[in-house]
Parts: structure tokens; sequence; C-alpha cells
């Protein structure tokens, strides 16, 4: 059974399919903000009076099931683009062979990381600039603005209730990331320390 050619398909396969979960939630990113803006401000400035008479506790409800109904999609868009990456790391750790390259005309041997490799060994990139921070960035703003919606009609909770939303919304899905990073990280660290050591 040819082991490499295996790998190789699986590896094109789970690249494939992180490319499209994470294209597919990149988009979602981008039409959940928009289309609450344009439900929550265009009711208010288009038919206020129908919203202020009590209809604004309905729409914001309405708004903020939805928001959660595709937070929890999302959720689990992060677990699988996360595990999609670890896979990826562990299959080019085993794919990954030595190459020799010129430098000042000798030959050296050098090891060329791959896509998730690159995505895991910059450390800036796993801990601050990911698509969890942005997700709890989009999804709890989102969802605070609809509990301001809920409250509209109350002089403090509009302000408190969705600012302890937004805290704990963003909170939640950050340390749920986290959670699970460290929980695949140290599975497939194993299987890649395993690999190390007999290469």
């Amino acid at each position: 059974m040819d082991k490499p050619g295996n790998l190789t398909r699986i590896y094109t396969e789970c690249s494939n399919g992180y490319h499209k979960i994470d294209d597919f939630r990149a988009k979602l990113l981008g039409f959940l903000p928009l289309a609450s803006a344009t439900g929550i401000f265009g009711t208010l400035y288009i038919d206020s009076k129908t919203v202020m008479s009590g209809n604004h506790i309905a729409l914001g409800l309405f708004g903020a099931l939805s928001t959660i109904g595709l937070l929890v999609y999302e959720l689990k868009g992060i677990l699988k683009c996360t595990q999609f990456i670890f896979l990826g790391r562990w299959i080019e750790a085993i794919l990954n062979k030595d190459i020799y390259v010129a430098v000042n005309e000798k030959e050296i041997s050098k090891k060329i990381p791959g896509f998730f490799t690159e995505l895991l060994e910059d450390v800036f990139m796993t801990r601050v600039v990911v698509e969890p921070v942005a997700s709890a960035f989009v999804y709890s703003t989102v969802l605070a603005s609809w509990v301001y919606i809920i409250f509209l009609k109350s002089c403090v909770y509009k302000w408190v209730i969705p600012a302890m939303v937004f805290l704990a919304v963003f909170s939640g899905i950050y340390v749920y990331w986290k959670i699970i990073f460290k929980k695949i990280k140290r599975a497939y660290d194993t299987k890649t320390q395993g690999i190390s050591s007999v290469g």
C-alpha cells in the first residue's frame, strides 16, 4: 500500500475541508453584522413608532436567538478548523522530507514547513490574530446590540445589560477556543513527537 500517496490524498481532503469551513465562516462573519445592522437601524429609523409601541422586545428576541443559533454553528466551525489545522500539521510532519538547497555554494539540509505548520509556528498568529478572536468580537457585538433593542425603553438596563452580554459572550468564545486548542494540541503533539523520534 502506498502510504505517502494515501497521506497525500488525506492531506488534500484536510486542506479542502479547512478552507471550505473557513471560507463559509468568513462570509457569515461579514453577513451577520450587515444583516443585523440593517434590521436594527432600519427598524429604529424607518418604523420607530412601531418599535417604541412594544414590538422592540419581540424584534430583539428574534435577533438575539437567531444570533445565538449562528454562534452555536460558529463554535462547531472553530472546533472543526482547529482539528483540521492540527491534522494537517501532523500529516506534514510525516510527509516532510529533507531537501537540499544551495547556500553560499554549499548544500545544506533544510525542512520546508507546510501551510498548517506555518499557521501554528507563528506565535503571534496563534494567540492574537486568529479567527476565533474575530468571531468573539462580531458575535458579542451583534448579540449585545439585539439585547440593547430588548431593553430599549429602560434608561438604565439598555446600557448595562448589553455591556455585560458583550463581555460574557466574548470571554466565553475565547475561553472555549483556548480549551479546545490546548486539548487538540496535546493529542497531536504526542503523535508528532513519536514521528520525530522515529525519524
